[in-house]
């Protein structure tokens, strides 16, 4: 609304704006006052009316509006938000989706930030951008937007993200849906998940103490860095995910979920902690792991190498899991040891001879304790600090020879076998 402010005389008149009242009708100045319920694509449902908006202005906003039922509204042409972005603070125990009104793709630009607890604070409720034959690609004019999804809720942009990039807070649900054109994503709270390969775009994903979720999409190809602080968490559910990016930063990340992680890029340039509390991590190449990073493997079910003639680095290694080189893959070293720390690995170290074998190597000055009866084959090399053998049964040490260098040693009130050799 324009108030025309009078002015001295000899001086042009100027116009400015004026919210109509304060408090709550101001927050409702250009709401949703359309339909609550239904998805009839009717004048009601229109997203573009400007009779289903306080003020008559299109504002994006949904504060102050109770669904009465799930919800579908049309965009019958593309819509711009203003600098305040998309409010999605709703009330009602219902579900809202927004979606083209014909098989056209429409497209909403962001030019601020998502908001809002979907039906309020006492109820988790589904927010949809998209349908399917009734796309609506959201784009983020170039900037950087925030996307802040309330816990319990879920948010579903079903169709292309891009022209920009975007931070996820809070603790809710962002559900990306499609190949995405993202410029990079910061997602620090709550769970991301991705439905295909290019979900997030190519550029580095930091990780922020938020949840990494793949679903079925199979592959991912993006840098991720893992960022101090919270723990993040990678959860691969609904079929193995191979991930041949590069792992970086040096946080604290945590692989979850029932289906096999594979690891396949350069992490070298992780140095942060790797806990794989569930399921398999599987080592496609040397360069999977990281010579400044810890390791702990915790999960019930063994970790592998899947690779030949090569060694992987580890800067510790601790945890119960077993380890062991997939059957096929021969002259395999895991070298431990490079953060010159002292751990305990209570798992077992295996391979599966004659068909591979595994050596295992231990440099720096930390001790490494092995309490398990360890069957690899490939013989054990002591470059640097200790092994301490506090088996009860078995070989610590599994069955080849043990190369112990100037200022090593092996020690321990365990047992282990094999000829020791003094370099």
């Amino acid at each position: 609304m324009q108030v025309k402010s009078p002015q001295a005389s000899g001086r042009k008149s100027v116009f400015t704006s004026a919210p109509v009242c304060e408090g709550l009708e101001t927050r409702r100045l250009f709401s949703w006052i359309g339909a609550t319920s239904g998805t009839t694509d009717d004048a009601a449902h229109n997203y573009n009316n400007p009779a289903n908006w306080t003020g008559g202005v299109i504002g994006n906003s949904f504060s102050g509006t109770t669904l009465t039922g799930n919800t579908t509204l049309y965009l019958t042409s593309n819509v711009s938000t203003g600098s305040s972005g998309l409010n999605l603070g709703y009330s009602g125990n219902y579900d809202l989706t927004l979606a083209s009104s014909s098989s056209q793709t429409r497209t909403l630009t962001l030019n601020g930030a998502v908001t809002g607890d979907f039906g309020g604070s006492a109820n988790s409720r589904t927010v949809s951008i998209g349908a399917p034959n009734a796309a609506i690609n959201v784009s983020l004019n170039g900037g950087t937007r925030t996307i802040n999804v309330q816990a319990g809720d879920d948010l579903r942009l079903v169709d292309t993200v891009g022209n920009g990039s975007f931070v996820k807070q809070g603790t809710g649900a962002l559900d990306l849906d499609s190949n995405n054109f993202i410029s990079g994503s910061t997602l620090l709270g709550g769970q991301t998940n991705f439905y295909k390969p290019g979900s997030l775009g190519s550029n580095t994903i930091n990780l922020d103490g938020g949840t990494l979720h793949d679903i079925g999409a199979g592959t991912l190809a993006n840098t991720i860095k893992v960022m101090p602080g919270a723990i993040s968490y990678i959860r691969v559910d609904g079929g193995n995910l191979i991930y041949s990016g590069n792992l970086t930063g040096n946080g604290t990340i945590e692989r979850i979920g029932s289906s096999s992680l594979y690891l396949s890029g350069n992490n070298s340039g992780f140095t942060g902690t790797y806990i794989n509390a569930a399921a398999r991590t599987r080592f496609l190449s040397p360069s999977a792991g990281s010579a400044s990073a810890n390791w702990e493997f915790t999960a019930s079910t063994e970790s592998t190498f899947d690779f030949s003639n090569g060694t992987i680095e580890f800067g510790s290694i601790s945890g119960s899991s077993p380890i062991r080189v997939n059957t096929g893959y021969t002259g395999v070293t895991l070298s431990v040891g490079y953060l010159n720390s002292s751990t305990t690995y209570s798992g077992v170290i295996y391979d599966q001879g004659p068909t591979s074998d595994l050596a295992l190597a231990k440099v720096g000055s930390g001790s490494l304790t092995l309490t398990n009866a360890n069957t690899y084959t490939g013989g054990t090399t002591i470059y640097g600090g200790s092994i301490l053998a506090d088996n009860t049964t078995g070989s610590a040490t599994g069955s080849g020879p043990i190369y112990v260098y100037p200022g090593a040693s092996i020690s321990g009130t365990g047992y282990y076998t094999g000829p020791v050799v003094n370099v």
